[in-house]
């Protein structure tokens, strides 16, 4: 595949959002701005894209899941591909899940090939991590990926019914949860978010909450 380039990613300067009177940044409405893509194989198509992450500079990677690709589209456009089909580093299958630090690396989380994989900011492969299985930093098809401010990376580990934090290098870092319905229980956790405080939340699918 392409190598990703944060040459045509330049800040663009941020508009303000319309609000009514009195309404702060926290309340502020949105609305629909353009719809992008259509289904099939090309760049710039998707066939069951499954994430998407914003770097800093306004740049959007998908997670193209079922073309086994990530792909970039730059605030003026121009769409380019990383990765094709395969268990190789650099390569795909299933990717699910996609965040970008405050350094433009990028992180892919992929179903199929049960890992991590980091890619520096010129799309470059360094290193993957994670195999499957239930020990401590193995994965069983995990389905979602967050980011904290810290740029540890926390993946709902959805097969192993838990959630696992790592550090950027791939260093396992700790679990949280197990398998039930309990109040420290999961059951196919699909996605994972952290706000600005460290807090976290998990879409807890088949016990049918966020905890």
């Amino acid at each position: 595949g392409l190598a990703l380039g944060l040459d045509d990613c330049q800040p663009a300067p941020l508009a303000a959002a319309p609000s009514e009177e009195g309404e702060g940044p926290s309340s502020a409405s949105y609305r629909l701005v353009e719809i992008v893509g259509s289904h099939g194989v090309g760049l710039g198509e998707f066939n069951s894209p499954a994430a998407v992450a914003v770097d800093a500079a306004g740049c959007l990677y998908v997670a193209d899941r079922y073309n086994h690709r990530v792909q970039k589209i730059s605030p003026d456009g121009a769409v380019s591909q990383l990765g094709a089909p395969g268990e190789q580093g650099g390569q795909f299958r299933s990717p699910v899940g996609v965040a970008v630090d405050n350094r433009f690396h990028l992180f892919v989380l992929e179903q199929g090939n049960h890992r991590l994989q980091h890619f520096n900011p010129s799309g470059l492969f360094l290193h993957a991590f994670g195999r499957r299985g239930p020990q401590l930093g193995y994965l069983n098809s995990p389905c979602g990926l967050a980011m904290d401010r810290y740029n540890n990376l926390i993946v709902a580990d959805t097969g192993n019914s838990r959630i696992q934090q790592f550090q950027s290098t791939g260093k396992f870092l700790s679990v949280i949860g197990k398998s039930g319905s309990d109040t420290l229980g999961l059951h196919k956790p699909q996605a994972v978010g952290v706000d600005t405080e460290g807090h976290l939340y998990v879409a807890d699918s088949l016990n049918h909450r966020l905890v």
